[in-house]
């Protein structure tokens, strides 16, 4: 992705991960650490793209909601919130989103 597009992206992502903690926080604290996984989660795949987005092709990337998008997909894999296994899952996932056009019509 080009430099614009890779700061819109972590502009995004930033926005996004910021409300998704708002809403946690109020949560109480039985629920928050229920929800320990998701939390980390969101986290690391938020991590993963500010430190490694620029290097994917943005075609792959849904237009809005893009953590809980990739979260809902990951969550639908065998992979674990490691470096190398999100490694793997972001260059199949958006090689399979482009090849299906799965965000061509969010235009």
């Amino acid at each position: 992705m080009t430099e614009k597009q890779y700061k819109e992206l972590c502009k995004k992502i930033d926005k996004e991960l910021e409300e998704y903690r708002k809403e946690i926080v109020v949560l109480p604290p039985e629920q928050i650490y229920d929800r320990y996984y998701e939390i980390s989660g969101f986290e690391e795949l938020h991590e993963y793209l500010a430190n490694y987005g620029q290097n994917m092709n943005i075609k792959g990337f849904p237009k809005k909601d893009i953590l809980s998008s990739f979260y809902n997909d990951f969550m639908k894999t065998e992979y674990n919130l490691t470096q190398e296994d999100l490694s793997y899952f972001f260059e199949f996932q958006i090689e399979d989103n482009i090849k299906w056009k799965r965000f061509d019509n969010q235009m």
